[in-house]
């Protein structure tokens, strides 16, 4: 095994038309038929315009697929209206004869058994062939549109989002669209450049929810985009609240003034296709009876369409045929604290982080993991629903220009990557082309290996560039093994504006069974410094003991593995203010591993937090072996040099700085 070997750092103390030209690069799944029955699918992939790739498949009858589909969203759905998990969904009272624990239990592992049976089918003889074309095609750096149109409801019920093929493509999102749509519409069509972003924000039926955190993460955005308006006094983004209107005053609303985004929240449903919102105690109205008004809006720009609210199905469909270009949705009744923490993660990614909104829904769909103990599938709910014309969007496109603050694209190595995309387009290229070459030559394990090679000798050189393209090489001819996603987190780490892309990195490092990347998925939570990401970050340790538990004493690094968990849980410790319990486990690695400068840094803080008067000792000891050329330990290596000039020279020179180090 190669990988790249660090230690673990300390924790941190113009306006364009919604539907215009295609992004780059779009892949669409195009189903017709019946899963059970038998379908056929047409892989179509498309770049700048251009036709590349069309794939027909015929598929076998799916029946034990079917099955387990409708299995599973029956078992979720006695999950809903219990007073355990109170949902946005307005329910019939029922009574179940089993307690809310067990139905959790058999609805996790219904979700496991659909998951398992989905991702064998996708990696079976008959979709084998379109996944080699969409590896071939696709690079882990694109941001191509995933899009699946199906005329079987029950295609759009399967669990997309857990594909394994797209833990190789960070940057891409399962989007669904409904089949034969009219034209996107030319969004603001006047043309011109408004002076103001406009949220539409419609809170509807909130008996038994709590939409006031919805309302605040709205606010909050609006008070973020004002801070970089000019000194004129006219705000970035005007927000306008509808409390539990009635159907006329939605519609005078929508049909009146021109909006940017459009958000619901409160109780919904799906009943035959058909979306339904119920917009106060009283009424109840469906998305067809809305439609001449959300397509009157969309003719005068309304690119996106929010609804943090039940079993989104119908709505996005409804709102779909009206062409509205993008919507974000709950494909099934949503806990009411699944849909707060969603929507507060995606407005993070997307208004603060500069991500596009496939991204955004991605990461904040992802960043549910740690809800999904007692609120299984959180992370199937969110979905993006999209006009097949529509464009990438950004924050930034919404915000008018006077406004807009430049966020470099996150997938760039600095800030100038815009000139050069050009380059990398052909390096990629040739990568792919070498791949094949060298690939028929010397075989497949041989490729990966020389991958492999020239990747750790780039990294050790700083080409890092290099150093990136031969670790993807590696990945896509490796797909099940976990070191060339741990060395590519690694890299991306170092930039500040990839750190979600390496934490999903090292997730997938992990769940292939690289045990040494638990320790680093960890810590990269932890630098996030989110009080959820803490929670889970907690969680990746303890389940990497549990792992470590299991392997036999042979394990190649097994003693780097156990450094790397035990460091990352006393830090977990002392964030925590558990100043003995992180003491303990920086001793049980000391006693180990007496150099470890991780550990001592640790016993170093725990000593000065407790005011004990050893903790010179253990600084001294940082100073000895931190490696300074690593980021982290160098910021340990610069406290323990202003402890000790504060301290040790102070009160006794014979244990001075010089008399007590092994670096130069």
């Amino acid at each position: 095994m190669a990988y790249i070997t660090t230690m673990n750092r300390m924790p941190p103390t113009s306006t364009k038309s919604s539907c215009s030209a295609s992004p780059d690069i779009r892949a669409r799944l195009e189903f017709t038929g019946w899963l059970a029955t038998g379908a056929h699918v047409a892989l179509v992939i498309t770049r700048n315009g251009q036709t590349e790739t069309r794939l027909p498949i015929n598929l076998s009858p799916l029946q034990a697929l079917d099955s387990d589909t409708t299995d599973h969203w029956q078992i979720y759905r006695q999950l809903t209206g219990s007073e355990e998990q109170r949902s946005r969904m307005q329910l019939m009272e029922v009574f179940y004869e089993k307690p809310y624990s067990a139905r959790v239990r058999d609805c996790h592992q219904s979700a496991e058994r659909l998951v398992s049976g989905f991702n064998r089918w996708c990696a079976g003889a008959e979709m084998q062939q379109l996944v080699t074309q969409l590896r071939t095609r696709l690079s882990p750096d694109d941001r191509a549109q995933l899009l699946i149109v199906a005329t079987d409801p029950q295609i759009e019920q399967l669990p997309w989002q857990k594909w394994t093929l797209l833990d190789d493509y960070p940057h891409i999102e399962p989007t669904f669209s409904s089949p034969q749509l009219s034209k996107c519409p030319a969004g603001d069509a006047s043309g011109r450049e408004r002076s103001t972003a406009r949220i539409l924000a419609v809170f509807g039926d909130g008996r038994n929810l709590d939409t006031t955190a919805d309302r605040r993460a709205l606010e909050q955005i609006v008070n973020d985009a004002d801070r970089h308006a000019d000194s004129g006094g006219q705000r970035a983004i005007e927000l306008e609240f509808l409390i539990e209107p009635t159907r006329v005053e939605l519609e005078e609303a929508l049909h009146e003034q021109d909006w940017d985004i459009l958000f619901f929240a409160g109780h919904s449903k799906t009943e035959a296709d058909s979306g339904q919102i119920f917009i106060s105690a009283t009424e109840m109205v469906t998305i067809q009876k809305l439609w001449y008004s959300l397509q009157t809006a969309a003719d005068r720009g309304l690119r996106l369409a929010i609804f943090n609210s039940c079993e989104g199905l119908g709505i996005a469909k409804g709102l779909n045929t009206a062409r509205i270009p993008q919507m974000v949705i709950m494909r099934k009744a949503v806990p009411d604290l699944v849909a707060q923490k969603f929507l507060q993660y995606f407005l993070h990614g997307f208004a603060r982080q500069g991500l596009t909104l496939a991204e955004a829904v991605r990461d904040a769909r992802q960043r549910l993991a740690h809800l999904e103990q007692d609120h299984p599938c959180a992370t199937w709910l969110p979905t993006l629903y999209q006009h097949p014309e529509a464009d990438v969007l950004t924050w930034e496109q919404l915000l008018p220009a006077r406004t807009r603050v430049e966020v470099p694209p996150r997938s760039s190595p600095e800030p100038v990557r815009s000139q050069r995309q050009s380059v990398r387009r052909v390096r990629r290229m040739q990568l792919r082309v070498m791949a094949g070459l060298i690939g028929l030559s010397l075989g497949w394990l041989l490729t990966a290996k020389l991958a492999q090679t020239v990747g750790m000798k780039a990294f050790k050189n700083e080409q890092l560039t290099l150093a990136t393209h031969a670790f993807q090489l590696d990945a896509v001819l490796r797909p099940l093994a976990g070191e060339p996603r741990y060395n590519l987190a690694q890299i991306y780490d170092r930039r500040a504006y990839e750190r979600n892309r390496a934490i999903e990195l090292m997730k997938g490092a992990a769940t292939r069974g690289f045990v040494m990347a638990y320790s680093e998925w960890a810590r990269m939570l932890m630098d996030r410094n989110d009080e959820d990401d803490l929670e889970m970050a907690i969680a990746v340790i303890e389940r990497g003991f549990a792992i470590l538990a299991t392997l036999p004493p042979e394990t190649p690094n097994l003693d780097i593995i156990r450094e790397g968990l035990y460091v990352q849980r006393a830090w977990w410790l002392l964030y925590n203010s558990k100043l003995d319990d992180a003491g303990r486990d920086a001793r049980e690695v000391i006693r180990t591993y007496s150099t470890s400068a991780k550990a001592w840094c640790v016993l170093a803080k725990v000593q000065m937090a407790q005011q004990r008067k050893d903790a010179r000792e253990a600084w001294q000891n940082v100073y000895r072996y931190a490696d300074r050329g690593l980021k982290g330990q160098k910021n340990c290596w610069l406290e323990a040099v202003a402890y000790l000039d504060e301290h040790s020279l102070k009160s006794s020179p014979e244990n001075s700085i010089e008399k007590n180090t092994r670096n130069p």
